[in-house]
């Protein structure tokens, strides 16, 4: 406000400097034109050439320092127009601090405890972060504890089915063992069985002539009246009873029976086989039957006993 009033004052003071030259231009023309009638009436009505062209360039002068003053006038303008702006904006920023101060000095209290909730805000803040990082350290203790004894009910679960199957095992093996014992007992049976017919077949046709060859007394030899014919080497028998000691009972049971004892039992039923074409056959009586010796007896069990040897071979 105060700028254009400056700026108006300021035009108004330049027109009038402006206005004065041109009035006492327009004066001195008048006084020159009313001279010069004077002279003309006086000197019979000739102008003077001198006066009109000392006008014209005095013309010439003050249009030239009007344009001058014009321009500098419109520039002045110009920068009084800019200037009070700046004012303006000046007084605005003044006005709108002003009112920031005013409104700051009047809700100073309203501020304050705005102020004082958020900083208990931002204690709250702080003191649920820290309670966060408690909390992921406990579900992180927590999950480590739940996988250790995730894995050691794994490990145990594993040891579990390990004995199990252990004993699974064990128990397929007993029962393999058992059916094997099963098998070789059915066997012996068969075998007792078939030298059980063979015996009473022996007797049925045999029976007499066994008897009393059972009956008959044998001469008992001993050891001592044996000759024999290859003398023994004293480190192969030392040797020989080392290795008969050393050997267990499933190597004895592996092994089989003896070739030569094979052979002798198979020469003595080939004898028999020979004895029974020989002898004519009879029946035999119920009495002959009954009359067998507990010396029979222990025949029948040693006939008994090869065959077993040679299942379990």
């Amino acid at each position: 406000m105060l700028g254009f009033k400056y700026m108006v004052a300021k035009s108004k003071e330049l027109t009038a400097k402006l206005e004065l030259p041109t009035r006492s231009s327009a004066s001195a023309e008048g006084v020159s034109t009313t001279g010069a009638t004077l002279d003309g009436k006086t000197a019979c009505g000739s102008p003077s050439m001198a006066a009109k062209g000392h006008g014209a360039t005095f013309l010439a002068t003050q249009s030239e320092a009007y344009d001058v003053v014009l321009t500098r006038h419109r520039r002045l303008v110009q920068s009084g127009e800019a200037l009070s702006e700046a004012l303006g904006k000046t007084r605005k920023r003044l006005q709108d601090q002003v009112e920031s101060e005013a409104y700051v000095v009047q809700h100073f209290d309203e501020i304050r405890g705005v102020r004082e909730k958020l900083g208990v805000i931002r204690g709250l803040v702080e003191k649920i972060a820290e309670d966060i990082e408690d909390v992921e350290l406990l579900l992180t203790q927590q999950t480590e504890e739940y996988m250790a004894k995730q894995n050691a009910t794994f490990v145990m679960r594993q040891e579990q089915e390990l004995e199990r199957f252990e004993e699974h095992i064990l128990g397929e093996k007993e029962e393999r063992k058992r059916l094997l014992l099963e098998e070789r007992r059915k066997a012996l049976a068969d075998a007792f069985q078939n030298d059980l017919k063979t015996y009473q077949t022996l007797v049925s046709y045999q029976g007499p002539a066994l008897t009393k060859r059972a009956l008959s007394p044998t001469p008992v030899e001993t050891l001592e009246s044996i000759d024999l014919v290859v003398t023994a080497d004293a480190n192969q028998l030392n040797a020989f009873y080392e290795t008969e000691g050393d050997e267990t009972e499933d190597d004895i049971d592996t092994r089989g029976p003896v070739p030569g004892f094979v052979e002798e039992e198979e020469k003595e039923t080939h004898e028999d086989e020979k004895h029974e074409d020989a002898v004519p056959t009879e029946e035999p009586s119920q009495e002959s039957e009954a009359q067998v010796t507990p010396d029979v007896a222990s025949a029948t069990v040693a006939d008994e006993v090869v065959p077993d040897a040679h299942t379990d071979g």
